[in-house]
């Protein structure tokens, strides 16, 4: 994740909800393996997100922007 190392972006934290992360970890990188479709914790991550990115080209309806967009949070 080459954008999150960037000096005037590293005050961003960049929130991953994968199992296949390849990049590297900084400070404002955190990894989010285990969460399950519709738990608390999940919920939890939209309500403090401040926007949502799906950096996807094999998703072509991605459920998760719609979770995203029911929370408010421009996509």
């Amino acid at each position: 994740m080459r954008i999150a190392q960037k000096r005037e972006l590293q005050s961003c934290e960049y929130h991953f909800v994968t199992s296949n992360f390849r990049g590297p970890r900084g400070e404002n990188v955190f990894v989010h393996p285990n969460l399950e479709p519709n738990s608390d914790a999940l919920i939890d991550l939209y309500r403090q997100a401040d926007i949502f990115v799906l950096p996807t080209r094999a998703d072509l309806h991605p459920v998760a922007i719609l979770e995203a967009m029911a929370m408010g949070l421009p996509v």
